[in-house]
């Protein structure tokens, strides 16, 4: 099997939760980049902030599906190779539920990122893209974020009023501080947007290999050939790999992932 392109998910597979990167990895991607490869990041996280940081520090030249899949963005001239957002009425709605329930939330539209509390901000990254969202002029957003802050009851209750409302993805996850999501228009979602990339650079399923450790993973793997889980990943996402591994970092990883691609 000839693979072609790596996709890596961001938080907690390429970068702890200080947004570094283990030189063993920038080691291992400069040595993929240099043999053809095609590397790119698959995350939740809108392009303009942290991600555009990491990009450009790792010279990772190749698209990048970001904002949960509802954009894919050539890092070269920030060009949008791809591009679908909620509607405005849906996001309305959205936003009102939020707001009278004092949820903390976010919006990501255009390359600004709104939210409703400041302490949003350090799950970001980045500088100099934020605004409080009682500025926000809504228009078509990308993608509403809800903070994982709740309990179980509590994230279903929301899961469910939101659906109620017609037109949107779910794209559920869960951290130790509890249950959030990623809204994004109906059908948008890691999978999707993995297929629109194939697409985008003459790919087949067969030819990718994708790292995740969430269950907003899940999604990306049933798009790609070969699925790597970290070994901190939920159960749900290892019962899709092909392979658990301790991290991106360590030996076992590397040593697979440049086998994989006939490297080193």
């Amino acid at each position: 099997m000839t693979y072609r392109a790596l996709l890596l998910d961001f938080d907690g597979t390429l970068v702890n939760d200080r947004f570094e990167v283990h030189p063993r990895v920038e080691e291992l991607l400069s040595e993929l980049r240099k043999s053809g490869v095609c590397i790119s990041l698959v995350t939740g996280k809108p392009y303009h902030g942290i991600v555009r940081d990491i990009v450009n520090r790792l010279n990772l030249t190749d698209p990048h599906v970001v904002s949960a899949g509802a954009l894919i963005i050539s890092p070269k001239n920030e060009e949008i190779l791809f591009q679908k957002k909620i509607d405005r009425q849906s996001a309305r709605k959205v936003i009102d539920l939020l707001l009278n329930r004092k949820y903390v939330f976010s919006v990501e539209q255009d390359n600004i990122i709104y939210v409703s509390d400041e302490s949003v901000i350090s799950g970001y990254g980045g500088k100099d893209i934020y605004k409080p969202v009682d500025t926000l002029m809504l228009k078509k957003p990308f993608k509403i974020y809800v903070a994982s802050r709740h309990d179980k009851f509590q994230a279903e209750e929301l899961y469910t009023d939101i659906e109620k409302i017609g037109g949107l993805e779910i794209i559920k996850f869960q951290t130790w501080k509890g249950f959030g999501c990623d809204i994004t228009s109906r059908g948008v979602n890691k999978y999707s947007a993995v297929n629109e990339y194939r697409k985008l650079n003459k790919l087949q399923r067969s030819e990718l290999v994708c790292v995740g450790d969430g269950l907003n993973d899940i999604s990306m793997f049933n798009a790609c050939g070969y699925k790597i889980a970290l070994s901190h990943a939920p159960d749900e996402l290892k019962k899709h790999a092909d392979t658990v591994v301790d991290s991106l970092e360590g030996e076992v990883s590397t040593s697979l992932i440049k086998g994989l691609f006939k490297t080193g």
